[in-house]
């Protein structure tokens, strides 16, 4: 069992003005603040336990407690036995939830003091996310020419309960044992004291920031418009970044620490695009874009004075590692063409048909992971009365995952999407959709494709439905 808890409080407030000038415009202004609370524990680390009841113990089975007619089957004439010589089956979770309940002398616990560590110290997080923001947009629009130009100015605050962890001195002192890869009591309840002996501490980090924000827009003819932007945008970074525990490793003599001052990327991107549109209903287009990034997260590792324990006689030094910035910038640049069409001028039931392709080339300065070089993807569907039916294809080509060290890749691959859908009545529909219909692999590997690090089947999806109006 786990617990995840999620709350948000939520006020915003929006205005338009129109003014009454030769020229068509209006003038936008607002605000909003927003409140996040996350809560998560899951304790399920620590509840293990073994059966020990009739047939149980160390060498037993489940057998007085299986489902006989569900046991493993596989192809290919392969054969498994358990240490039995029997087929393996499935236990019947819900006679062992009995017998738990009824006889729990039957139940011997296995949890260790490191499954303790994970459940109650390591996994639960509470965090609150205060988001405030206000930002003004005006438009103007000249014959041809629409132009528009903004401001949003947003300050987040981010505040992490954690706990204030002692020291590995000072729990050895108290007469607990510490294990000197990780600076931990080795014991519950040498856990316990070096833990939760003290009040929770709380973390805060903040940042302001100003987004602003113009674009232009030309109609040259009616079926050709050129655009350009400018943007500001921020990606803030993961709560698991901010806040957490702190793990010492007397080993290497290292700490290994969240940043509660880890800044968000912050980006300024441009971007142009010349589309067509043409009858009955289609357009092309190409669009180039630019986009400069700041404090790209990154590894790193810090002083012991960036922590506060600069001239420490135990820990002064250590090297903390930690998610840093990045100094300097990161150049991302790019190309997008797409096109689509809907085929409603071909004859009869082929009117129904509708085409659509796109290819994207994106290249950075520095190496970014999970950033596909070459991508391009192509959609068929069709419509005719009632039914509607889709075929969607992506190919991405050879992907970098990791940005650091040796870098892993993630070998180029082609997926394949089926999607329909039936309208049996004005307010009754059935639908379906199949993801990755070939079961295409993800298959990793470092330097030489041929030597797979990882290929991680994830299988098919198929989903179902019935959707209904009221």
């Amino acid at each position: 069992m786990r617990f995840a808890e999620g709350e948000i409080q939520q006020a915003h407030l929006n205005a338009r003005f129109t003014p009454t000038w030769s020229l068509p415009a209006w003038f936008k202004v607002g605000a909003k603040a927003t409140e996040q609370y996350h809560r998560f524990r899951n304790p399920n680390a620590f509840l293990t336990w073994r059966y020990d009841g009739p047939g149980g113990g160390p060498t037993g089975s489940f057998a007085s407690v299986a489902f006989p007619e569900n046991a493993w089957q596989l192809e290919n004439g392969v054969r498994i036995a358990s240490l039995s010589g029997g087929v393996p089956v499935f236990a019947n979770r819900t006679e062992l939830g009995r017998r738990f309940r009824e006889s729990p002398e039957q139940f011997t616990p296995l949890a260790t003091p490191a499954n303790y560590f994970t459940a109650f110290i390591d996994t639960p997080s509470y965090v609150k996310e205060t988001l405030r923001a206000a930002y003004a947009l005006a438009h103007v629009r000249v014959r041809g020419l629409s132009l528009q130009a903004g401001l949003r100015g947003e300050e987040t605050c981010f505040a992490s309960r954690e706990f204030d962890a002692r020291s590995a001195a000072e729990v050895r002192a108290a007469g607990f044992a510490v294990t000197p890869a990780n600076g931990r009591a080795t014991t519950v309840p040498g856990l316990t004291y070096q833990y939760m002996s003290r009040p929770k501490t709380t973390r805060r980090s903040g940042y302001p920031h100003l987004f602003p924000s113009a674009s232009a827009k030309y109609s040259f003819t009616e079926n050709l418009q050129a655009h350009l932007g400018y943007s500001a945008t921020l990606s803030r970074p993961a709560i698991g970044n901010l806040g957490g525990v702190w793990i010492f490793n007397e080993t290497n003599e290292t700490v290994s620490v969240p940043n509660p001052d880890l800044r968000p990327e912050r980006s300024r991107n441009l971007s142009g695009r010349l589309a067509t549109y043409f009858e009955p209903v289609g357009s092309a287009a190409l669009t180039l874009f630019q986009n400069d990034i700041s404090d790209s997260v990154t590894s790193a590792e810090f002083p012991a004075a960036a922590f506060g324990y600069e001239g420490d006689p135990a820990y002064g030094s250590y090297r903390f590692l930690s998610i840093g910035n990045r100094p300097g910038k990161t150049r991302v640049r790019g190309m997008t063409w797409e096109y689509s069409q809907a085929l409603s001028f071909l004859p009869g039931a082929w009117s129904g048909v509708n085409v659509a392709a796109n290819y994207t080339r994106t290249y950075a300065s520095l190496t970014r992971a999970a950033m596909v070089p070459h991508m391009a993807g192509a959609t068929l569907s069709y419509r005719w009365r009632r039914l509607a039916f889709g075929a969607s294809g992506k190919w991405t080509d050879h992907t970098p995952m990791t940005s650091a060290g040796t870098i892993t890749y993630r070998k180029q691959r082609t997926m394949i999407d089926l999607n329909g859908s039936w309208q049996a009545g004005a307010r009754l529909g059935l639908f379906f959709q199949v993801r990755n219909l070939f079961n295409v692999a993800e298959y990793r590997y470092q330097v030489d494709p041929s030597y797979v690090l990882s290929n991680m089947v994830v299988g098919t999806f198929y989903t179902f439905g019935v959707k209904g109006a009221f």
